[in-house]
């Protein structure tokens, strides 16, 4: 699992500062475990040479010498955003053999502080609305937050459409 170090700081986008060296005798183990005391873990993806998503995943990808190689996916459809040992920008494509996602184990993540000093505050950038799923979104000038339901600015208050608005919990 070669490059997997790096693509996982990549992935966790800094939070952690520098990642440590992984036991060399179960990689996969140590980076389960010390995701895990961070509140973190990795999702398999079920079909990862399909998988598209709007968020950076982490694939293994055999090369030329059968050695699983790490890369970090992204978009809609993914393509490689790095890729340390240019498995998959060498003219071929080879398949995805898995991938993971890295994912929050409880909500609690989302409210309190986690290691690494990393805080999770940041500005709402902007709220979009719409009345039904797949249609549209609609900018609003403004919006109210209503601490534990959310915007007054969702269509969900309504009992229809979603908004992202509702989902955002943690310090703003």
């Amino acid at each position: 699992m070669s490059g997997f170090r790096e693509c996982l700081e990549v992935v966790l986008g800094g939070a952690f500062g520098p990642l440590p060296e992984p036991a060399a005798d179960n990689p996969r183990v140590f980076w389960q475990q010390w995701l895990a005391e961070r509140h973190l873990g990795l999702v398999r993806v079920a079909e990862p040479d399909r998988f598209e998503w709007a968020g950076n995943w982490i694939g293994l990808v055999r090369d030329v010498t059968g050695e699983q190689q790490a890369v970090v996916m992204f978009g809609l459809p993914s393509g490689p955003v790095l890729d340390p040992a240019n498995v998959l920008t060498r003219g071929s494509r080879p398949a995805i053999d898995e991938g993971f996602v890295v994912a929050a184990l409880g909500a609690s993540f989302l409210r309190e502080p986690h290691g690494g000093g990393a805080s999770l505050s940041g500005c709402v950038e902007a709220v979009l609305v719409a009345p039904d799923a797949c249609v549209p979104l609609t900018r609003l000038g403004s919006a109210r937050a209503l601490p534990g339901r959310g915007s007054t600015a969702t269509a969900t208050r309504r009992g229809a459409g979603r908004s992202a608005a509702t989902a955002v919990t943690g310090t703003t």
